[in-house]
């Protein structure tokens, strides 16, 4: 769990858990984080294949008690595929090509980072490597990300030389 203080009292928490299916090596990562000083919570939940892509995810954002966002992650057919339902534009479907299969959905910021270096790897350090994904470029409080799910993204990303 990381706690999020402010001048030595908590305003807020995160946590995360990591479920690997044993029979296929597939995994199972959801990430909740609750931020009290704003009344916001933000549930994020990931399944990601044997090879580490994303397959589907889910995402709810509340403000004081009220979901502000939800959406539906599909990868298929060489596309990221979004199902959302949002104060401020109701029901929005979006589809995002993703030729060689999206390898990151930045729902959360963490595991959005976590997976995006995982894809990049570390061989070739110090060289910037493109990662094919969809961040969601999020607000910090997660709420006016909602209105942009899906925007296409080569990141390079670059390890460190060591």
């Amino acid at each position: 769990m990381i706690a999020y203080l402010r001048q030595g009292q908590e305003t807020g928490r995160e946590w995360f858990e990591r479920i690997t299916h044993t029979a296929t090596g597939a995994q199972s990562l959801r990430a909740f984080c609750e931020m009290d000083d704003v009344g916001l919570t933000r549930d994020v939940t990931y399944f990601l294949g044997r090879d580490g892509r994303p397959v589907d995810a889910f995402c709810r954002v509340t403000l004081d008690g009220d979901v502000k966002g939800t959406a539906l992650f599909l990868q298929e057919d060489g596309a990221f595929e979004c199902e959302a339902r949002t104060v401020d534009l109701g029901r929005v479907s979006q589809r995002l090509p993703t030729p060689e299969g999206g390898r990151y959905l930045g729902l959360h910021p963490l595991v959005g980072d976590a997976l995006a270096a995982v894809a990049r790897g570390t061989s070739s350090p110090g060289e910037f490597l493109p990662v094919q994904g969809s961040p969601t470029r999020s607000h910090p409080t997660a709420i006016k990300g909602l209105s942009r799910f899906l925007s296409p993204s080569t990141s390079p990303i670059r390890e460190r030389k060591r």
